[in-house]
């Protein structure tokens, strides 16, 4: 459903597509980060301790108001005790709160103590109102889109709530057969909920859907699947190739070239996953491959999913095709209109032998001379039928997906379909590290990591959970690097700082990288930006502030960023005392699967669900998490299957 049926002014409309909300349908799936329940409000006297670690409901009744040049503060009781309600740089707030003295409100937020006074007061309140009935229950709460109010994004939630009236794909059979709300029923319940049983169900209802639609696509993929093609090549001049690379290939590399080189000669249709943990080299495998397809005659594309990633291969790989003679394109959504239509034009005529592209790459603009090998990185970042796209419209091309997080084999085959062939990379290229990994409480610590290594001529990162200041407390972009040269200066060190974050344009970001790349940056601040796409093998050491904000698989993502070269590298993990035996699951482990495991563990109801936004695979760890529902719900395809009506429906809902 079009974004123009919610009727809203084209800046608001324009902020959520920013957002990736393209759709009244992408809105409701945009799911709240977290819910507070304010269905219990506290007594004055009940709210503390409880109301220092958690956002909590306080009724009373607002006794009094009074102004200082900076706070409007307002004291109410419960009959019992006072308690003081700070609004700090707020003087409209005297106004409202005017209107309500003498009457009964809620207050909901965080108590804290008054340094001065040493009385307990909450400051800038969530909310606070006469309406308790309104707030008197559980509250979502959502990641900001930037430019829109809290209320103005739940007001626009409102308005897509009453577009899924009886909204869902599933027949009856299924619905009554597994107990599971309707759709609108689960949607009204994640955006509005009533209680905490009937959220669980909700999120139950999401996670059946995810797994649902899933595993018919990947049913459909192996039903139509073509295994053999006329893409096949006859020359391989591998050796030859080996040869002019500045560094050995590992055995699980070279195996790897040759088992695919051995089926595209052989005329049998590559569909395979190449996986291995972050940093094991599995994308001079893939260019290999590329540069073999171009002198066969066929094109390549390999597509990212982020600009940053697809920059950096485009990068890469220039070192190795113009000394062959190859030429590569880059496409990507930001291309000014005069490249993409010389870059379109040389790919349709055939003078573009590899593109390298993000999601730019699939669209049905890009049409392809001689087509001939497909690669994905990081796949599970792109929906299903996306990352397909390409293999309907070219159905003979071989197909190979990269993935940083090895699985078993019984695994990769319901993810992936029972068609796909594994590769695997384990050996780590000769000369690479282990990164050791220390958690601590003290960012002084982590600094001396960063100016050890530095005066070793080596870099660093600084990377930061979000950018802009707010009520969440974590260090952002900004204040951490200003915080950093603050000490640099003050200890008179030797160290250039810059930084990046997601609201910079591509261009400029590409500039710093650059420039890191180039060891004329030091430290690099950075939020999560340089999780993928980001090769610097002279940076050893990696700090990340307010870790107890990141899953372990990001974690061990980030951690990847380093250790890439010769030199021993660390990974350096700051977090309040709590977080601490979490995150020695880091310290303990280097494998990708065995922390996503782990991971999986810690994650409550509900929190698999949107974890593409944090570069996890969802559909992987809704498998793994729900073997028991995936067995059932194969088997009910199956059953469809076997039922031409029921097929025919399914088969024209759009799933």
């Amino acid at each position: 459903m079009e974004l123009s049926l919610l009727d809203l002014p084209k800046t608001k409309e324009n902020q959520l597509i920013r957002k990736n909300l393209d759709s009244i349908e992408d809105i409701l799936e945009f799911l709240p980060k977290e819910y507070y329940d304010f269905t219990e409000p506290c007594s004055i006297k009940t709210s503390v301790p409880k109301g220092f670690d958690e956002n909590i409901a306080i009724i009373g009744k607002l006794k009094s108001i009074r102004m200082t040049p900076k706070t409007v503060v307002a004291t109410i009781t419960d009959s019992q005790r006072l308690l003081d309600i700070v609004f700090i740089n707020q003087d409209y707030r005297y106004a409202d709160l005017y209107r309500m003295e003498q009457k009964d409100i809620i207050v909901c937020g965080k108590i804290s103590i008054n340094p001065y006074t040493k009385k307990y007061q909450m400051v800038n309140p969530m909310y606070i109102s006469e309406n308790i009935e309104k707030y008197k229950k559980i509250i979502p709460r959502y990641v900001k889109v930037k430019g829109m109010s809290v209320v103005y994004f739940n007001d626009v939630m409102k308005k897509c709530l009453d577009y899924v009236h009886d909204l869902d794909d599933f027949d009856s059979s299924i619905i009554n057969k597994y107990n599971i709300m309707t759709r609108s029923e689960a949607y009204n319940e994640i955006h509005n909920p009533t209680s905490h049983q009937n959220l669980k169900r909700a999120y139950n209802r999401l996670t059946f859907d995810k797994l649902f639609n899933y595993l018919w696509l990947t049913n459909e993929k192996d039903r139509n699947n073509i295994t053999n093609t006329d893409i096949k090549i006859k020359k391989t001049n591998l050796r030859e190739k080996l040869n002019t690379l500045p560094f050995p290939l590992t055995g699980d590399q070279e195996k790897t070239v040759k088992s695919i080189l051995s089926k595209m000669k052989s005329g049998e249709k590559v569909q395979g996953l190449i996986q291995g943990d972050v940093g094991c080299g599995k994308t001079i495998v893939v260019f290999l491959l590329m540069f073999i397809m171009a002198d066969n005659g066929y094109q390549s594309v390999l597509i990212a999913p982020t600009q940053t990633l697809a920059n950096q291969h485009y990068l890469d790989i220039l070192e190795y095709s113009e000394k062959f003679g190859y030429n590569v394109g880059f496409l990507t959504g930001t291309t000014r209109a005069k490249e993409k239509k010389k870059i379109l034009k040389n790919l349709e005529n055939g003078e573009i032998d590899i593109l390298i592209s993000t999601h730019a790459g699939f669209s049905p603009n890009v049409k392809y001379k001689n087509l001939g090998l497909k690669i994905i990185d990081e796949e599970h970042r792109f929906g299903v039928r996306q990352r397909e796209s390409l293999s309907k419209r070219y159905k003979n091309i071989h197909s190979i997906s990269m993935s940083a997080t090895p699985i078993p084999r019984s695994l990769a085959l319901i993810s992936h379909g029972k068609n796909v062939e594994i590769y695997n990379i384990l050996e780590m290229p000769k000369g690479r590290q282990k990164v050791d990994t220390e958690v601590t409480t003290d960012i002084k610590k982590a600094y001396s990591y960063i100016i050890n290594e530095v005066k070793k001529g080596h870099q660093a990162y600084m990377i930061c959970p979000l950018i802009d200041e707010g009520k969440i407390e974590a260090r952002n972009v900004n204040h951490t690097r200003n915080e950093f040269k603050k000490y640099v200066f003050e200890n008179n060190l030797n160290i250039t700082v810059d930084s990046i974050s997601g609201d910079m344009k591509q261009e400029d970001i590409n500039k710093v990288i650059e420039l890191f790349n180039a060891g004329d940056i030091d430290v690099l601040v950075s939020t999560t930006i340089v999780e993928v796409g980001v090769n610097v093998p002279n940076a050893t050491v990696m700090i990340i502030l307010s870790s107890e904000r990141f899953g372990l698989s990001q974690l061990h993502q980030l951690r990847g960023r380093v250790g890439r070269g010769i030199d021993k590298s660390y990974c350096v993990l700051v977090s309040p005392q709590d977080d601490l035996k979490r995150l020695n699951i880091m310290k303990n482990s280097s494998s990708g699967f065995e922390i996503s495991k782990e991971d999986l563990k810690l994650r409550g109801p509900g929190e698999l669900l949107g974890l593409k936004q944090s570069g996890q695979s969802e559909e992987l760890m809704l498998i793994l998490s729900y073997p028991q529902l995936v067995v059932k719900i194969k088997e009910e395809i199956e059953n469809i299957y076997k039922d031409k009506k029921r097929l025919n429906y399914y088969k024209n809902i759009e799933l």
